[in-house]
């Protein structure tokens, strides 16, 4: 299937990065899934050699493998506000950075503020961006490393079995990605390490509720968390579990849940919250999800979970019944299940999503969830027998993992899927095609494209009747000098009513600004008018 789906299709995207990118490229991806076997097969993998594989991943997807073109969620608004911050041009508030880019207290910090930082201080800002990746990726291969402990591997396999929890598409969240979706990634990692230890001291507890609350800082996904937690404290007793302890876990829970309640109410994040809640009950009332396309759902699972899709092949029959039997399975299925249902019936039609492709990091907590499910399947094998069955199944991982990191790294592969899922089938919903064709606009005004810009602005606005984006595309014909097409485009963001104020404003600036420019083409008093773009 990887050496076979086609380029930029959008039925296969999360598995046909090796045909999408020119050959030399492909050349490196093939090396490293040899390198991937090579892992398996030499030996023992002590901590010393696991940190500097990671920080030899962590650094080349960072710098050299870091997206291009910011189409992945909202990576292109984030840069596009730190730069504005930076130059001066918005002065936003912690809150107001919070509510325009749906990031939570955590997210500001690290995701916003530290690049800003770095940016003041001299870097390039998405230098500072990958800078804050690479840190962020340590501590996620490290959290990943410490849970090779915890799923009982054998010493000599901790470093093949954490390449195989790494090697998911998840570790696009650290390619210079200006979101939340790598902070949220070592959130939730760490929170599984901890919550797959035994409850058997107070200190058991606090790291369990500590990394929760880190979670919920990172990102509002984190309250899914709550019911794990609650299965953790109520569910079947692990062995090392002390019951006092376990109701102890039970008391934190609930408070953390109450505190935590608390915090979305008064803060914008609970806002942002509301609105998803909302969104997900509209999806579901209208149905919308019967249009989403199944390979999708296939693609997304591929990319954020290969290993548990490999790992029942790995086993077997008899290891994968003996595992289903086990605690932690029930504990993963609280969790996995929910975010399945969502995976399904909301992200890819959901009113404010960006579908499947492009929201691939709304499913970050799912795919570690079943990803480190696989690796407590895998690790109860007998040593001799995983490392030779890992010595075919690393190389697979890290061709579909950095094969889709590697297409986001190379602009021309990169601008061909973002076409692709603006203009090709399976369709997305229609508000969720107005989204692409609203990136594509803003790509090519960037790069002085006006004609072509203005053009996916009008089609953006065709999917989604938003008068702001009908303003974008008179802003972009006029630019182009097509100043009829300017007045089309001004006439249709007022013909559904009267516009907000801001918008109204903006109207009227640019329709001032196309009055001057036709009255200089036909030779009339236009420098008397001057407006201020």
């Amino acid at each position: 299937m990887i050496a076979l789906a086609p380029a930029g299709s959008n039925y296969f995207w999360a598995v046909n990065g090796l045909r999408s990118l020119p050959w030399p490229a492909a050349l490196g991806l093939a090396l490293a899934s040899a390198m991937a076997a090579v892992a398996a097969v030499a030996g023992r993998g002590g901590r010393v050699r696991a940190a500097l594989t990671g920080l030899a991943i962590a650094i080349v997807v960072a710098f050299p493998l870091r997206e291009r073109i910011h189409f992945l969620g909202d990576t292109q608004l984030r840069l596009r506000s730190m730069t504005a911050f930076g130059a001066g041009s918005v002065l936003s508030s912690f809150g107001e950075w919070s509510s325009r880019l749906h990031a939570n207290p955590l997210d500001i910090a690290v995701n916003l503020m530290v690049p800003e930082a770095a940016d003041r201080a001299g870097w390039p800002l998405r230098d500072g961006v990958s800078a804050v990746c690479v840190a962020l990726a340590l501590l996620y291969f490290a959290g990943l490393w410490r849970i090779t402990a915890r799923l009982g591997a054998a010493a000599e396999l901790r470093l093949p079995i954490a390449l195989a929890l790494a090697l998911t598409g998840v570790l696009e969240a650290f390619a210079g990605f200006a979101e939340s979706a790598g902070l949220l990634a070592v959130a939730t990692v760490w929170w599984w390490a901890e919550i797959s230890a035994p409850v058997s001291s107070r200190r058991a507890v606090l790291r369990i509720s500590a990394a929760w609350l880190v979670v919920l800082a990172s990102h509002r996904m984190g309250v899914v968390l709550l019911l794990p937690q609650l299965w953790r404290a109520l569910g079947p007793e692990w062995e090392g579990d002390d019951p006092a302890s376990r109701r102890l876990l039970l008391g934190v829970t609930l408070g953390v849940a109450l505190v935590g309640a608390a915090f979305l109410v008064l803060t914008p994040a609970g806002r942002q919250l509301g609105l998803d809640v909302r969104d997900l009950l509209s999806t579901l009332r209208t149905q919308d999800f019967r249009k989403a396309a199944p390979s999708d759902w296939i693609n997304t699972l591929v990319l954020v979970a290969p290993l548990a899709l490999l790992a029942p092949i790995v086993v077997g029959r008899e290891g994968l019944s003996r595992f289903l039997r086990r605690p932690f399975f029930g504990l993963a299925m609280t969790l996995a299940v929910p975010l399945l249902l969502a995976l399904v019936l909301v992200f890819p039609v959901g009113g404010r999503g960006l579908g499947a492709q492009r929201d691939w990091d709304a499913n970050v907590i799912l795919g570690l969830t079943l990803t480190i499910a696989a690796g407590a399947l895998i690790a109860g094998l007998p040593a001799a027998a995983l490392r030779t069955r890992l010595a075919w199944t690393l190389p697979v991982l890290a061709l579909l993992s950095l094969g889709f990191v590697a297409v986001q790294a190379n602009e021309p592969a990169a601008e061909r899927r973002a076409l692709a899922v603006a203009a090709q089938p399976p369709g997305l919903p229609d508000l969720q095609r107005s989204h692409a064709y609203l990136y594509l606009g803003q790509r090519a005004m960037d790069h002085g494209e006006a004609t072509t810009g203005a053009r996916y602005f009008d089609r953006a606005f065709e999917l989604n009747a938003n008068p702001r984006r009908a303003l974008m595309a008179a802003d972009a014909w006029m630019m182009s000098g097509d100043l009829a097409a300017a007045r089309r485009s001004l006439e249709r963001a007022r013909a559904r009513g009267p516009l907000e104020p801001g918008l109204e404003d903006a109207a009227r600036r640019i329709e001032l600004l196309i009055d001057e420019a036709s009255a200089e083409k036909a030779g009339g008093p236009g420098d008397s008018v001057s407006v201020k773009r």
